[in-house]
């Protein structure tokens, strides 16, 4: 005996042969992505976060070290097309080191990717909720 699956909640559809073609590829997942080495102070610097399968649509959102990125931050991000979204520093500063999250999300679920910026010859020390910026020289 041979057990069925059931396939009743599959994104399916017809193509032009008319052949039964699904998409498994429901919940969305992003490529992996870092930024550049030698990041500078005053430099720019910009990633793309890029879909690399899920269904459409889907909504993009970042965060900076688990918060919400405000645009007093000196970042700007946004929707480069239906699958991509970009990240923009314009004048890299010390305060823009850490940790940068992309989310994406579809009806069926969500995936993330986190990327961290450092700039060479500093090192960042928490003191309570307060960052230290120490020069490795």
């Amino acid at each position: 005996m041979v057990d069925l699956l059931d396939v009743s909640d599959l994104s399916c559809g017809y193509s032009k042969f008319e052949h039964r073609q699904c998409n498994f590829d429901d919940v969305p997942k992003l490529h992996i992505f870092g930024f550049p080495e030698g990041v500078e102070l005053g430099g720019s610097v910009q990633i793309l976060c890029n879909l690399k399968k899920g269904d459409l649509p889907v909504k993009f959102s970042w965060t900076k070290d688990g918060k919400p990125i405000s645009d007093k931050e000196g970042i700007e991000t946004g929707i480069f097309n239906d699958r991509s979204s970009f990240l923009v520093i314009q004048s890299v500063s010390y305060l823009n080191m850490g940790n940068y999250t992309c989310v994406v999300r579809n009806d069926k679920g969500s995936d993330s990717h986190t990327a961290q910026l450092l700039i060479p010859g500093m090192s960042v020390i928490k003191i309570g909720h307060y960052p230290l910026f120490v020069s490795d020289k």
